[in-house]
């Protein structure tokens, strides 16, 4: 089958470049979750995969609390009892 002529498992839209193999795990994963799950499924990971090339584009660490845990303060402020 040429790329040109392979479709979606929906049938609706050509998929060029995708090998055999995952058209096959494709439409596995679809008749195992169905279709509204396998999408979700599919946005999940398109997600994931944006957030990571963003972050490593543009160099971000890793989120950092702005608050330290309690009781790592350098200084803690000295109370007068008398």
């Amino acid at each position: 089958m040429s790329n040109a002529a392979r479709t979606s498992p929906a049938g609706v839209v050509p998929v060029l470049g995708v090998s055999d193999e995952s058209l096959v795990e494709l439409r596995a994963v679809l008749a195992h979750l169905g279709e509204p799950a396998a999408v979700a499924v599919l946005l999940l990971l398109g997600r994931y995969a944006a957030h990571a090339v963003v972050g490593r584009v543009l160099r971000l660490g890793p989120p950092v609390s702005e608050d330290p845990p309690p009781g790592t303060t350098p200084n803690p402020p000295h109370r007068r009892t008398t």
